[in-house]
């Protein structure tokens, strides 16, 4: 999933060659989260009415299907691909975070859902490492075939899941209360941005470098450091994720420390230093952001409420890459991109403030009780 989102920032340089400007880069890139808002919650009901496994095997089928339509090198096909692609790993994500909060608690969650959210950068970072390789050699069509090939493995290995019972909670009490319905949210708001925000300076990242003076290859390489090193900083990550009050603390400081990391981007020729100190941030708070919404669900509304969650959480992941592309396309620059960035995550640090009042508050007592961490 994260090789597949990170292809199109990846090959930009070459995607850019081939006359796409820096506004449909965005368009693409926003595009594999496009289907988020309208499909999250009803993928939620549909993880509570058919299970895990067989939900995770249909969403592999659209990610496979996905790759398949972007050999295509026609811009609607391309739309097309990233939008059905997106749709089945959308859903995946809700599956996936469900399932590993109904099997761990305590410090196993922890590392699981640390384990779960790094695959995430660890996608992205191999994207970045071998597609433009691939994309030199064999062309564009060549890194669209790695993809077919790779998701057509993903599909196959989970059959290898243990099948399930189906569900036995009716659907009328799998909906979360009002305050906790509002806790999800702005957790997902909240987790979104700054999943939004890394995800914008590794699209957008290799674009800047390429305008300093770097080969495409090397401007990717620079900026894969930053996954790297949020990859080495994921188990301790995940050790830390496993109280909400420390947890609340953690977020709040990489919102900080990551908007103040994005500013300065744009205006230091230290990028290499820069991107792996983002790196360390997202590795040491990734599974804490993760585990928001387990800390306010109850156990019987995890499916349905993860569906509310992923709701905010994409939407905000969608909003970002596209405004972004389109203030770096009348800038004429990619550099702007990253002040975006940095405005939107000091925009979350009150939003993450309500989310600890509200799972303070006595009405949402029992559902932190019964959470998974």
């Amino acid at each position: 999933m994260g090789m597949q989102f990170e292809s199109v920032g990846a090959l930009g340089p070459l995607l850019r060659a081939e006359g796409l400007d820096y506004a449909r880069l965005g368009i693409l890139v926003g595009a594999y989260l496009a289907p988020s808002v309208l499909v999250a919650l009803p993928g939620g009901i549909v993880v509570q009415r058919l299970g895990e496994r067989t939900t995770l095997l249909l969403c592999a089928a659209l990610m496979f299907a996905g790759a398949v339509v972007d050999l295509s090198s026609d811009w609607n096909a391309r739309l097309l691909a990233r939008i059905v692609a997106g749709t089945g790993a959308v859903v995946f994500t809700i599956a996936g975070t469900k399932m590993i909060a109904d099997l761990f608690t305590g410090r196993q969650f922890g590392l699981a859902m640390a384990a779960f959210a790094g695959s995430w950068p660890c996608g992205i970072a191999l994207a970045l490492v071998a597609l433009p390789p691939i994309a030199d050699k064999f062309g564009l069509i060549g890194a669209s075939m790695a993809m077919v090939i790779l998701t057509l493995m993903a599909l196959i290995l989970l059959f290898a899941l243990p099948k399930q019972a189906r569900p036995v909670v009716p659907l009328s009490a799998a909906f979360p209360g009002a305050a906790v319905t509002a806790a999800v949210v702005i957790a997902g708001l909240v987790a979104g941005t700054a999943n939004a925000t890394f995800a914008n300076a590794f699209a957008f990242g290799p674009l800047l470098l390429t305008e300093r003076g770097y080969t495409a290859e090397i401007a990717a390489s620079h900026v894969s450091v930053a996954l790297w090193v949020t990859i080495a900083a994921i188990p301790l990550g995940g050790a830390l994720a496993i109280r909400r009050g420390a947890g609340i603390w953690i977020a709040a400081a990489s919102l900080l420390l990551a908007a103040l990391g994005m500013a300065a981007i744009p205006m230091s020729d230290h990028d290499l230093l820069i991107f792996a100190a983002l790196g360390l941030v997202a590795g040491l708070s990734g599974a804490t952001f993760a585990s928001l919404p387990t800390w306010a669900l109850p156990v019987q509304a995890r499916a349905v409420g993860m569906g509310i969650y992923f709701s905010a959480f994409y939407g905000s992941m969608l909003a970002l890459p596209p405004i972004a592309g389109v203030f770096a396309h009348r800038a004429g620059s990619a550099g702007i991109a990253f002040n975006v960035a940095a405005v939107a995550l000091f925009i979350a640090i009150p939003l993450l403030g309500a989310f600890a009042a509200l799972v303070s508050t006595p009405r949402l007592a029992p559902a932190v009780e019964e959470g998974a961490a």
